[in-house]
């Protein structure tokens, strides 16, 4: 499922109504995968263990880019989840 413009034009205006603060923290399911590539250095941190890039993770790279972010992979472990005792 590629993620349309609309999201990231939506995403700009709900970003613009934050006040300018040194540090802004966006997590997400952006359903990107990024390959650690020259041309991503600035943007990608170099933990990505993707073999290659796909559309959305062009797109999150460009938002990125354009609103001085940087991109990062977090991985939860599994084990911190635990099922609710019934």
């Amino acid at each position: 499922m590629i993620i349309p413009n609309s999201f990231y034009e939506e995403l700009q205006q709900v970003l613009e109504h934050f006040p300018q603060y040194h540090m802004k923290i966006l997590v997400g399911n952006f359903n990107a995968k990024l390959k650690t590539e020259d041309i991503f250095k600035l943007t990608i941190s170099n933990d990505s263990q993707h073999q290659d890039s796909n559309d959305n993770g062009a797109g999150l790279v460009h938002f990125a880019t354009l609103k001085n972010l940087v991109v990062s992979c977090i991985i939860f472990s599994l084990s911190l989840v635990s099922p609710c005792n019934k």
